[in-house]
C-alpha cells in the first residue's frame, strides 16, 4: 500500500493500572506512516560521527581511508562528490518507511525500514518533490522484510533517536553495498513532516565483509587490494562480536530527508 505521511492529532487519555494503582497515559493518537527519501548524504570527516565504543569521542574510522594522501586518490579522492552524483542519477535513492507512528514531536517506539529505492517514471527532476519509488530487492530479506531497520526508535520534542539497528550502504570505491551494524540514528522533524533535518546515521562494518568487497573487485586489483585491507586492518575501532577485540570499521553519514512515496505491494527491482 502507498501510504504519505500527514500531521497527527495529539490524543490521550488515563486508565488506572489496578495492580500499581497508578495513572497510566495510553497514547490513543491515529498511526500514520510517513516516508521520505534522503536528498543528502555526506560522508563526515574522521574527526566527526557516533561514540560507538563509548570513550566519549566519535568514531568514523572509514573517513580515514579517503582522507590518507596515497589511498585516497586512488580511490577516487572525495567519496561525497561521488555519493552526490549517485542521488542525482537516482543511483541511490535511500527511503525511511516509518511503521508505528504517532507524531512527528513525540513518540515512544517508532520502527523504521530502510531499502534502496528506484524510481519507476524515470524522471529524475522530481524525485524530491514526493514522488514514488518501489524497491530494490537487495533491500530485502529472503522474508521479503526490510534489511536495515531500527526497532523501537523514539522521538522527543521533534528528535528523533535510534539504536541497535542495521543500515545497508554503497561503498563509494567499488560501488558495492554492505551492512553497517550496531547503528545509530538521529535527526530533527519539523512541525508537519515536512522536513527530516540534521541527520546522522552511522555504524560498523565488519573487516570480513570489506575484505570481500575489495578482493573481489576487479578495478582494484591484488596488490593495491591488499594494500589496502592492511591499511583497514590497522584502523579496525570497533568489537561487533563482542569479544574483546576489534573486528569492524566504524563509518558515519549526514542526511537530509524529505517526503515520498513508497511504493512495497509492486514486484521489487533488481
Amino acid at each position: 500500500m502507498m501510504r504519505y505521511g500527514v500531521l497527527a492529532i495529539l490524543v490521550t487519555v488515563c486508565t488506572v493500572d489496578k495492580e500499581m494503582g497508578k495513572e497510566v497515559e495510553i497514547d490513543t493518537r491515529p498511526l500514520i506512516e510517513p516516508e521520505f527519501v534522503m536528498n543528502e548524504i555526506e560522508m563526515l570527516g574522521s574527526d566527526e560521527g557516533f561514540d560507538l565504543d563509548g570513550d566519549g569521542t566519535p568514531d568514523n574510522a572509514l573517513a580515514l581511508l579517503f582522507e590518507d594522501p596515497y589511498i585516497g586518490p586512488v580511490l577516487g579522492g572525495d567519496p561525497n562528490e561521488f555519493i552526490a552524483r549517485s542521488i542525482q542519477r537516482a543511483e541511490l535513492l535511500l527511503l525511511l518507511d516509518f511503521q508505528n507512528f504517532q507524531g512527528y514531536s513525540n513518540d515512544s517506539a517508532v520502527d523504521i525500514d530502510i531499502f534502496l529505492g528506484h524510481d519507476p517514471d524515470g524522471d529524475k527532476s522530481n524525485n524530491f518533490e514526493g514522488s514514488e519509488f518501489t524497491v530494490t530487492c537487495s533491500s530485502l530479506t529472503e522474508d521479503n522484510t526490510a534489511d536495515s531497520q531500527f526497532l523501537n526508535a523514539t522521538i522527543q520534542e521533534g528528535q528523533l533517536y535510534g539504536d541497535s539497528g542495521s543500515f545497508r550502504f554503497l561503498v563509494s570505491f567499488s560501488n558495492t553495498e554492505v551492512l553497517l551494524q550496531d547503528a545509530q540514528i538521529t535527526g530533527t522533524f519539523d512541525e508537519e513532516g515536512l522536513l527530516l533535518s540534521d541527520g546522522l546515521i552511522g555504524g560498523a562494518v565488519t573487516y570480513t565483509d570489506l575484505e570481500e568487497v575489495v578482493l573481489n573487485d576487479p578495478e582494484i586489483g591484488p596488490s593495491f587490494g591488499y594494500a589496502m585491507l592492511t591499511f583497514l586492518a590497522n584502523k579496525l575501532d570497533t568489537d561487533l562480536d563482542g569479544n574483546g577485540e576489534v573486528d569492524a570499521l566504524s563509518a558515519s553519514f549526514r542526511f537530509q530527508a524529505v517526503p515520498a512515496l513508497v511504493d512495497r505491494d509492486t514486484e521489487c527491482e533488481e
